[in-house]
């Protein structure tokens, strides 16, 4: 895995541009896409403040961008997880939702935001890598703050039929012994 620092960060997230110490590595070969991009007012910016052409995203000049979309993408599971969660989402609709933003988000933003050569980090690369952790999380995150808020319909789950189901309501951290810890 390769190690991400604060800049690598921030040229994910547009926050800087990237191209003080890199030179551009695509400019002996003309991309092979047909429809010509319009630059948007970054790329403009950036154009204007380097004097020439802006560096499109490489893996040779940005090798963490998989990385970047991996645990971009962690992290929108998990917040819809806590979404689905606290809602009392149930049944295979919150997944395939799920599913749906975990995937095309990222693919979107790092389309239309970011100027990517897909063609050398390969188009499956960046559009489904970090997909199974992320809708990992996110059924991680869903199904536990679901199970905490449920805890009588779980024990009904595992218990044999005629059993008794007493569950005391949790009321606060106090009742595990750590009010201390908060």
């Amino acid at each position: 895995m390769t190690s991400l620092s604060r800049a690598d960060w921030g040229r994910f997230f547009k926050l800087s541009s990237g191209n003080e110490k890199t030179t551009n590595v695509t400019a002996s070969r003309p991309h092979p896409s047909t429809v010509p991009r319009t630059p948007t007012k970054l790329q403009d910016q950036q154009q204007q403040a380097t004097g020439g052409e802006v560096a499109r995203m490489h893996p040779d000049n940005f090798p963490a961008l998989p990385t970047c979309i991996k645990i971009l993408r962690i992290v929108i599971g998990a917040c819809y997880g806590v979404y689905l969660g606290l809602g009392n989402v149930t049944g295979a609709s919150g997944i395939m939702i799920g599913l749906f933003f975990i995937t095309f988000l990222p693919s979107i933003y790092v389309e239309k935001s970011l100027d990517v050569d897909f063609d050398a980090y390969g188009l499956a690369t960046l559009q489904f890598c970090g997909v199974q952790n992320g809708l990992a999380a996110m059924i991680l995150v869903w199904t536990t703050i679901h199970s905490y808020k449920h805890p009588a319909e779980i024990i009904a789950d595992i218990a044999p039929p005629d059993a008794p189901i007493i569950v005391e309501e949790i009321k606060s951290p106090s009742d595990f012994g750590m009010e201390e810890e908060f």
